[in-house]
């Protein structure tokens, strides 16, 4: 007798992901975990922030300028890098101003 295994969709490479998981906040989760958000000032974080802001806009344009094709997925790259940083920035602030309110 053969057994047909059929593909679970919320499998994942060294485990299964529990219902109502997908894979981006998976994904965040693990970015997370990876890089320890510690509190951070709200005034630095927003600098930090408005900085990212500046660079994406400049990104976007380039993107828009952009004629060779090829060059794309570099831009996705970056805007994909500078959309975790915002996220790690907001993560402190966040924990930064838990911290002022619990204290």
């Amino acid at each position: 007798m053969t057994k047909h295994n059929q593909k679970d969709l919320t499998q994942v490479k060294g485990g299964s992901l529990p219902a109502g998981f997908n894979l981006e906040s998976v994904g965040s989760f693990v970015f997370m975990n990876i890089t320890k958000p510690k509190p951070i000032p709200a005034d630095i974080c927003n600098r930090c922030l408005e900085e990212l802001e500046n660079q994406i806009i400049q990104l976007e344009v380039k993107k828009q300028n952009c004629t060779i094709k090829e060059h794309l997925p570099a831009y996705k790259y970056e805007m994909h890098k500078l959309s975790m940083q915002q996220l790690y920035y907001t993560e402190c602030k966040r924990l930064f101003m838990k911290g002022q309110n619990n204290g």
